[in-house]
This record gives C-alpha cells, structure tokens and sequence, in this order.
C-alpha cells in the first residue's frame, strides 16, 4: 500500500494504471484472446492429454498435483460425456472448460477446484453449464413448431436443459407464455418433437 509497487502479503508486482480506458481495452482483449484461443481447442484434434500439457505450465502445481488434475479432467470427461477443451488460468481459481455437444445444442461446463483444502479435485458446487441452442434454433423443423404455437398464442420464452450424470435422459423444455401471461412447458425430443408437459 501507499503506493508500493508489490504486494507486501504474497510479492506481487503491481502495474498502476492512471487511465481507467486502458484498463477496460485491456479486459476486452482478454476476451477475444480467451474467445479465440477457445475457437482453436474445440477445432483441434489434439488428445485431452495434449490440450491439458499446453496449459499445465500455467497452473503452478507440482508434479504430482499435475498427474491429479489431469486424472480428475479424464473422470469429468466419462461422467459428463464431454471433452476437456482448455484452462483458463487467468483467474483464481483456474476455471477447467469442458465440452459437450449433440444434434441441437451445446453445453459449456465450467469447472473449478476446491481452493483450499483439495486443489486437484472439482468442487461440484462451483460447476456451471451454459448451453447453447444455435443448431436448435437454426432446424426447420423447430422453426415450424414455434409458428404453430405461434398461432395458437403462445410466445416463446426461453429453453432449459440438464445433462447431469444422475438423470436417465437428457431433457430440453421449452417455455412459452400465453396471451393472459400462463406458462406453458414443452419436453423436446431429439427429433424436434413437441410433448406438452
């Protein structure tokens, strides 16, 4: 503090920042790096062993602690039926980003360790999934579904979806609201079908 230019707890250098644009230029590309550096794993056709020794150097772990991580990536990857696409090691903790995809959507999962007292293994309570409905949204066939409940009043809400490893099947419901502002819910199969709930 009172302008010392490294962190007195852990030594950390400090790079002061008079002018608050650079500093939000500065998170921006972090981003599209973060976007692109993304992009490039999911197309790549490396090995999870392989994705996971490019970004290893940046995690700061022993040796041994390596070997746990990279064997919990491989237990996500058979529990959840996706693929470990990269680290993001810019934050603490590091986030583990995780793929899943099938015919209509995609699943993000973000995963990261428990800070304290077990470094190398998942904390089920910090894992996020995002999904991703472009293919969804993009199939005729959705789109001929939505028209037809389109007219009989029912607007298009939203989607949701689960993938967790406990469930039988995977489910994706979508929400509509009708004119007096009801929900109604609609399970969607795998071939675009619609089955009122």
């Amino acid at each position: 503090m009172e302008g010392d230019p490294y962190c007195s707890h852990c030594g950390a250098t400090f790079r002061w920042e008079d002018d608050e644009e650079s500093y939000e230029s500065e998170q921006d590309d972090d981003s599209s790096d973060l976007i692109r550096i993304y992009h490039e794993m999911v197309e790549s056709d490396l090995t999870t062993d392989e994705r996971f020794d490019l970004f290893k150097e940046y995690l700061f772990m022993p040796d041994y602690m390596l070997d746990e991580i990279r064997e919990t990536i491989h237990e996500e990857e058979k529990l959840y039926r996706c693929r470990f696409i990269m680290v993001y090691t810019a934050t603490y903790p590091q986030v583990y980003i995780f793929l899943r995809q099938d015919k209509f959507r995609d699943c993000i999962i973000f995963d990261r360790c428990y800070e304290e007292y077990s470094p190398t293994r998942f904390d089920p309570e910090g894992r996020e999934f995002n999904f991703i409905y472009e293919r969804l949204y993009e199939s005729p066939k959705f789109q001929s579904q939505l028209e037809k409940l389109k007219r009989e009043g029912l607007e298009l809400d939203g989607i949701s979806s689960s993938i967790t490893f406990y469930q039988i099947k995977d489910y994706m419901i979508a929400t509509f609201i009708k004119n007096d502002s009801t929900l109604v819910y609609y399970e969607i199969d795998d071939e675009v079908n619609f089955k009122k709930l």
